[in-house]
Formats: structure tokens, sequence, C-alpha cells
């Protein structure tokens, strides 16, 4: 997945597009439990829509580290943040769906400081990101996907306000 995606991301797509493809994606990942050519570091991400109230399913790619799991916001650089982001920064509650097993998790946006710890590993992980950077003026969000019983034992407690909305 990763490979295909290095040699697409040179291409800007419309966010259109980028929409539908997101969609069937995850048509594909929960129709093929997670297994397949095209899935792997793929999840589904969940979240309810900020002005309609349904839920919102898309096709990701994630990245663990150090036992946290993060997604990006990047929308491939196109200038405005995708809808999927929007939603979680409204209501921080969503579900992943991994391999066929659904997690609740609570989203954490990650300020500037963590943000700027976790970068490396993720631009090594994907070198689209760079490009997606340098075809934007947006912040790229970086997402950490924490689950249910893990947010709820931390003594922190995980919110999106609107204050992380990019500029």
């Amino acid at each position: 997945m990763r490979r295909l995606l290095d040699l697409l991301s040179p291409i800007p797509f419309p966010a259109s597009l980028m929409r539908v493809g997101g969609r069937l994606n995850a048509a594909w990942l929960r129709r093929a439990k997670g297994r397949g050519p095209l899935t792997s570091n793929s999840l589904v991400l969940t979240t309810r829509g900020r002005r309609t109230g349904r839920e919102r399913s898309t096709a990701l790619l994630y990245f663990d580290r150090e036992g946290r799991r993060y997604i990006v916001a990047s929308f491939a650089g196109v200038h405005q943040p995708p809808a999927w982001y929007l939603n979680l920064v409204a209501d921080p509650r969503v579900t992943i769906e991994l391999a066929g097993t659904l997690t609740r998790c609570a989203a954490h946006v990650l300020d500037d400081d963590e943000a700027a710890e976790v970068w490396p590993y993720l631009d090594e992980a994907y070198h689209g990101f760079g490009r997606y950077r340098q075809r934007t003026t947006r912040r790229l969000p970086i997402v950490e996907l924490v689950p249910e019983q893990a947010a709820a034992t931390s003594a922190v407690a995980f919110s999106a306000s609107s204050a992380d909305l990019p500029s």
C-alpha cells in the first residue's frame, strides 16, 4: 500500500476524488476484513458528522509508534482539511476498524510540540507527507487514537477543541 501511495503522492488529486476514494477503500477494507494487497497499515475511521449527526467512515493510513497509533489529516496536501478531521474535532469519540475488529477511541490532536516529536518518524514511514506539506499552507494535524479503555484509565483527559482547527 505504501509503495502505491508513494507513487501517487506527487499527483495532486481533487478533494472530491479523495473523498470517493476513501469511501471505496473503507468498503473494501470492511469486506476483506483488513486483508488484501492494498490494506497494509490501513484502518477504517468512523466519526459522527458535525452537521448531520450521521456516522461517516473513511479509510486512512495509520502508524504505530511506541505503543501509540497515529493518523494524519493530510488530505494529500489539499488546502482544506478533510471532513473526518473536522468531525473528530467536533466530537473526539471515534471508532476504528482494523482487521475486522472494532475499537472505540478518543481522538487527541497533537499540539505543535507533540507533533514535532512524531513528524520525523511519520516522514520516514511515508515519504508522501513531505510533498503534502509543500503542497499546502495549512498545518497537517497529527491525531493520536487512544483506545477508550486506555483513555478512561489515564489521568490525562484527551479532547480536541476548536482551537485545534487549522488556520
